[in-house]
């Protein structure tokens, strides 16, 4: 077997050492570019759902003080700033957030 890249990763349960011919190298990076690309796009999906959950949650709390009953505005609201700040959660546009903002990257 002829050996050319040798990948070596170092965990706390101790190292891995995998040795790769040319042919399985292409293999294993074309897997690994297309599983990062799917990631990707999952989190992009999940930003777009989040953000619009978001909207909703705000549409929800602009739309509580037009309810005639005191519990009901209560209610409303509550679920509408739940759905916000969920969203917002989701979208990833807390402050810490930023290093799986995929939003992030795109605009930069």
């Amino acid at each position: 077997m002829e050996v050319r890249y040798i990948e070596i990763k170092t965990s706390p349960e101790g190292q891995i050492i995998r040795a790769y011919t040319p042919e399985q190298y292409k293999k294993e990076m074309a897997r690994r570019k297309n599983a990062t690309a799917r990631a990707r796009k999952l989190t992009r999906l999940q930003e777009r759902v989040g953000a619009a959950l978001a909207m909703l949650g705000f549409l929800m709390l602009l739309g509580a003080g037009g309810m005639c009953e005191i519990g009901q505005i209560i209610g409303y609201g509550l679920a509408g700033l739940f759905l916000f700040v969920f969203g917002v959660w989701l979208a990833h546009g807390f402050y810490g957030q930023a290093d799986k903002a995929e939003w992030l990257r795109e605009s930069v």
